[in-house]
């Protein structure tokens, strides 16, 4: 039986909570489900994707949203089931204040868990739900130690997008980005200029790195001014590193506009959140066989662990004692990276580039197993613990096309290790690419079963907001 399926998350915008919901929605349609899309801020443009999105930009996005999930646009598509994919205020206003008749949809929630405590309303909102997903191990220990039961929904890498550069290309790209001198040594950073990115704490950690030294520069992929972070260069300025040494996303996305080209670009790639739900970008560059730093707290850890890249520790008071602060993100507790073994690791990387590649090797073949299949499937399997055999459909037609990360590795099979070369030429450090999908790798966080609340639970509950009140529409954290 195929569901009728509404995503609501940031399509068709190539955000995090963008693309993860671009490959779960085309999994689901892949498995023969009727998907639709909300896009939260899409305002109508032509898109690539092989469904509707109705946009919401510009309109009362509670409101529209109650009225396609309770009584549809008028073509008779009413969902069968409500997938939100974002932060956790906006499941707060869709499950819990939008009028809506949970009595005939059953709703689940993707969402990221960036630090502890977990805000006790969220909580509390949670239960409300039919599936409970989170996108980090670190955010089912979190909501396991408040007593909530999620799952993992584990995001993925297209190594099809994603794939490391020969040295010759590396070289070729940066002069066509414009270097003056392509042998420069550079430090990235892909992420939302926002104030849980460690933006300030980078900058001085790169700037002790490059006290004594010409040949380094520091890439930061991101807006030059951000209401919801800094101004790159005033901030700086105040630290006192010299602009000479930074580029950014406006400097060099004219040039090369595909993201993986500016990765390519890079000799080390870090993240220092202060908190971190998952890290795309952690996974991207890994894919990219870059070397990548992240703090060994939340989903760093992880990610980067296990000497697939390189920990950077919080930092600790005089006795010892983890240094961390209450944020203003449900107040979870900000983690300081300690900028010493920060600076010592971008040492190591630049003083032992042999040693460094290894861990990018095994950064790399970690990253290249964490699907898009495996997080489709993991949604499949709470899609089929609510609905039991009706929500799984297998009438999609074939898409002979899909490669590696496809959703369904029977389709374009060749032999067991037989391999094809990538059809650009690119060797990928003597690394053929295989047409058969690696066999799932993230497995379930429990082999317990979840159960749903209790049917009524959120029909008895009453909206305690009004339509269109715009709850968590203006955090300044939104945009994971």
């Amino acid at each position: 039986m195929a569901l009728r399926v509404l995503i609501v998350s940031d399509l068709p915008i190539p955000s995090g909570f963008g693309r993860i919901s671009t490959y779960i929605a085309r999994y689901l349609q892949y498995r023969g489900h009727d998907v639709r899309g909300a896009g939260l801020f899409y305002n109508g443009d032509p898109h690539g994707h092989p469904f509707h999105i109705w946009p919401l930009v510009g309109q009362d996005i509670w409101g529209r949203l109650t009225q396609i999930i309770n009584q549809g646009v008028g073509d008779g598509w009413v969902p069968d089931l409500v997938i939100s994919c974002q932060d956790f205020p906006y499941h707060i206003s869709l499950g819990r204040d939008c009028p809506i008749d949970w009595s005939q949809h059953k709703w689940i929630f993707i969402t990221p868990i960036d630090g502890m405590p977990v805000f006790k309303e969220w909580e509390v909102v949670s239960k409300l739900a039919d599936g409970r997903m989170v996108i980090s191990r670190f955010g089912v220990e979190a909501m396991r130690r408040q007593g909530v039961k999620v799952d993992l929904c584990h995001p993925g890498v297209d190594t099809n997008e994603f794939y490391p550069a020969t040295q010759a290309e590396k070289l070729e790209l940066r002069q066509k980005a414009g270097f003056p001198n392509p042998n420069v040594w550079m430090l990235g950073m892909f992420a939302m200029n926002q104030g849980r990115k460690a933006i300030p704490d980078t900058l001085k950690g790169f700037m002790e790195f490059a006290r004594d030294k010409d040949d380094v520069v520091l890439y930061l992929d991101m807006d030059e001014i951000s209401p919801a972070g800094w101004n790159i260069p005033v901030l700086a300025e105040q630290i006192g590193l010299s602009t000479n040494k930074i580029l950014l996303r406006q400097h060099l996305q004219p040039r090369l506009p595909n993201i993986r080209d500016r990765y390519a670009l890079l000799d080390a790639h870090a993240v220092l959140a202060y908190r971190e739900g998952f890290g795309l970008p952690l996974l991207e560059s890994m894919s990219c066989h870059i070397p990548t730093l992240a703090m060994d707290w939340c989903a760093g850890t992880e990610i980067v662990g296990e000497g697939r890249g390189y920990l950077i520790p919080r930092l600790k008071d005089a006795y010892g004692e983890l240094i961390g602060q209450y944020g203003t993100w449900g107040n979870a507790q900000d983690a300081i990276p300690d900028l010493k073994e920060f600076v010592v690791a971008l040492n190591h990387i630049y003083e032992h580039p042999i040693e460094a590649n290894a861990i990018a090797e095994r950064g790399y073949q970690w990253a290249t197993k964490q699907t898009w299949e495996n997080c489709g499937r993991q949604v499949e399997d709470v899609i089929t613990r609510i609905f039991g055999a009706k929500g799984v459909s297998h009438s999609a037609n074939l898409q002979p096309n899909l490669r590696a990360n496809s959703a369904n590795p029977e389709v374009y099979r060749v032999p067991d290790g037989d391999q094809q070369p990538r059809g650009d030429g690119a060797d990928n450090h003597g690394r053929l690419f295989s047409f058969v999908e690696p066999a799932g790798v993230i497995p379930d966080p429990s082999e317990d079963q979840q159960e749903s609340p209790k049917p009524g639970v959120r029909r008895q509950r009453k909206p305690r907001g009004v339509v269109g009140d715009g709850v968590g529409v203006a955090d300044p954290e939104l945009g994971y």
